[in-house]
């Protein structure tokens, strides 16, 4: 059986109580969405071992998803492993201590699979408390904790896309999915959550959230390329076929944008990419998501 929580933050009294009532066995899963608090402070305090030995003596296997108050897995100072898992219960990569064989942390972004469902795990989340929790710490207060790198950078959303787009198109696309995080697209955020941040640390990065409310479309190929100027061309509706190169004229291209801006009210919707002639090129279109039941 597969079970989901969240923000534990290092509490699981009510997991302890949970196992006995429905007797839980090892071969039950707990997916716990972020903030899980195993890895809140260092491997080697005395807090994270007794907490550690804790969950794996409990009748249940854990499956954590980082959170942006859970500090990286591979961020270790005891040497954990990467492991790949295939059992009924759920197959992927797991980031694993060998003392705690029952506690699996999931990669950053990756596909896993659970029971029969296809899943694509997001770690990670922005913190909106960040000034505040600085803040207490340099007061003296040194529970109060906050991790530089609890977003994924821009290099790691742009990987995690690609990752998803070649599973989900090329061996998943006739199958029905799950998307598990801590966070959620720009539009969920509470509105509290969004105002201006008046420290000079920091900012309201809410990057991973804005980029959880797109969906991009990369159409590529091999061919011809591009050369700056033609994509400027191309893009601004000037090009012209002169009967030899067989370049577009752009006015197709012209009206896919002025349809884009007209329907979503936003610019810059779609993007030429191309390394120069002969090393073909990418065409990206990026469309704010849209969720049933919401009027954005």
């Amino acid at each position: 059986m597969i079970y989901i929580t969240g923000d534990k933050h290092g509490n699981y009294n009510d997991v302890v109580t949970f196992c006995k009532r429905h007797n839980t066995t090892k071969e039950d899963v707990m997916i716990v969405l972020g903030d899980h608090g195993c890895l809140y402070y260092s491997d080697s305090d005395n807090r994270t071992k007794h907490l550690l030995q804790k969950l794996e003596n409990l009748p249940i296997t854990f499956v954590m998803i980082r959170g942006n108050h859970d500090r990286r897995p591979f961020a270790s100072d005891n040497g954990r492993e990467l492991r790949y898992f295939l059992n009924p219960s759920f197959t992927g990569w797991f980031c694993v201590d060998k003392a705690y064989p029952s506690i699996l942390f999931t990669l950053e972004y990756g596909w896993y699979w659970f029971t029969g469902r296809h899943t694509f795990i997001i770690g990670g989340a922005h913190s909106f408390d960040a000034p505040y929790r600085c803040y207490m710490r340099d007061m003296g207060y040194k529970n109060y904790r906050w991790f530089p790198n609890e977003q994924l950078s821009s290099s790691e959303m742009k990987d995690a896309l690609d990752v998803f787009h070649l599973l989900r198109l090329k061996k998943y696309s006739e199958t029905p999915f799950y998307i598990m995080s801590h966070t959620a697209p720009m539009k969920y955020v509470p509105d509290d959550a969004k105002k201006p941040v008046y420290d000079e640390r920091f900012s309201s990065d809410f990057s991973m959230e804005k980029w959880m409310d797109e969906l991009e479309i990369t159409v590529s190929d091999n061919g011809a390329g591009m050369t700056q100027e033609m994509i400027r061309s191309v893009m601004a509706g000037k090009a012209r076929n002169n009967g030899e190169d067989r370049y577009s004229t752009g006015i197709a291209v012209g009206n896919v944008i002025d349809r884009l801006e007209l329907y979503y009210k936003q610019k810059g919707l779609l993007t030429i990419e191309s390394d120069g002639l002969g090393l073909g090129t990418s065409v990206h279109i990026t469309l704010p998501v849209e969720v049933e039941g919401t009027s954005e």
